[in-house]
């Protein structure tokens, strides 16, 4: 329906938002629709609109504190409003991703990392002593296995842990794979569990899969990209016992909120316009 070239003259507006009416329009998904019930829910926060109007007319790259300072800070702030919100102490701090997805590559790099003391800036994941290998959650989403893989661990060092019958991860089935995993010389390196898991809504059970990190030395990544704005209501800030009470020994990463100390993470994620 569109031409198959790009055009060599400039059409009116009006012809423009023609198009986007009776080409594009009628054949979308509408995800703001009040009955798509496809995916996660909508965006379209009148606040995350002139977030967007602001964002885009500013202009400005926020690549680092030096490239413009004010975003820097404004971003600090804000994710220590939504770190005191959901009742995380303040040895966390977090930073805004553009996608949960994001955030999980963030994560198991940084697993990967601290497992192999920093070989990036040496020999890589080819002078890795061990295969490394990364367990995640029945119920996760897609994004912890395309992250594993774009992290270098390769398909075939990635363990997806059964769930049990309320779809939360097997602690125990987690324990065995990692026992099986040692047993043949491999290096576990990451956890990934949820909480708000994409066809369920499913939650790991956070203190026991934490137990299980600390114990192997293992960063534990939770994902509550679907679920983790929960928390803002204290009764249901259980859905996170265990996040809180780990050693240093231990490891885990909110839209990308990390530990100070450990290796603990967590993709948190509201509006992406109105983080804007």
């Amino acid at each position: 329906m569109l031409p198959a070239e790009a055009p060599q003259h400039p059409e009116k507006f009006e012809a423009c938002i023609a198009d986007l009416d009776t080409i594009i329009a009628p054949n979308l998904s509408h995800w703001q629709h009040p009955r798509f019930f496809g995916y996660f829910p909508a965006n379209a926060m009148l606040a995350g609109v002139l977030g967007d109007l602001v964002s885009t007319g500013l202009g400005t790259v926020g690549l680092s504190w030096q490239s413009s300072p004010a975003l820097s800070e404004v971003e600090e702030v804000v994710t220590d409003w939504v770190r005191k919100m959901v009742a995380l102490s303040p040895a966390w701090v977090g930073v805004i991703s553009d996608t949960a997805s994001t955030s999980t590559l963030v994560a198991m790099i940084s697993a990967r990392e601290r497992t192999t003391d920093y070989g990036l800036a040496k020999g890589g994941l080819q002078a890795a002593a061990r295969p490394l290998v990364v367990y995640a959650s029945a119920g996760s989403h897609s994004c912890v296995e395309k992250a594993a893989l774009l992290a270098g661990f390769g398909r075939a060092n990635v363990r997806i842990a059964a769930l049990d019958e309320n779809q939360g991860m097997r602690p125990d089935t987690l324990e065995e794979l990692i026992e099986r995993d040692l047993a043949a010389g491999l290096q576990p390196c990451a956890i990934a569990a949820v909480v708000g898991g994409t066809a369920t809504a499913s939650i790991d059970p956070l203190r026991e899969i934490a137990d299980i990190a600390r114990r192997h030395s293992l960063w534990l990544h939770v994902d509550a990209a679907m679920a983790g704005s929960a928390m803002i209501l204290p009764e249901c800030r259980w859905m996170w016992d265990g996040i809180e009470a780990r050693t240093a020994s231990s490891s885990m990463r909110i839209n990308g909120w990390e530990h100070r100390s450990t290796a603990r993470s967590i993709t948190f994620v509201t509006s992406s316009t109105s983080c804007e």
